[in-house]
């Protein structure tokens, strides 16, 4: 039996397709506003930083699939 991930501020996850690196900053609702950074395709080298909000169950979902590498704090 699985573990529950329960989600926390703090927590980080990493997808490496697009080496982008999220951290969790507050639980709204059902989800979550994170701080997204990330490099633009066409230059590896730069990177961008954006707010954003995503559901809950998308964060749960890409870790449990290994879409998510997840860092809890």
């Amino acid at each position: 039996m699985r573990e529950k991930i329960e989600l926390r501020p703090g927590d980080m996850v990493y997808f490496k397709e697009h080496l982008a690196l999220g951290v969790l900053v507050e639980k709204r609702d059902n989800g979550w506003i994170y701080a997204l950074r990330s490099p633009p395709s066409r230059n590896l080298t730069a990177m961008r930083m954006k707010f954003d909000y995503a559901p809950e169950k998308s964060f749960i979902q890409a870790i449990e699939t290994g879409r998510f590498h997840y860092y809890a704090r």
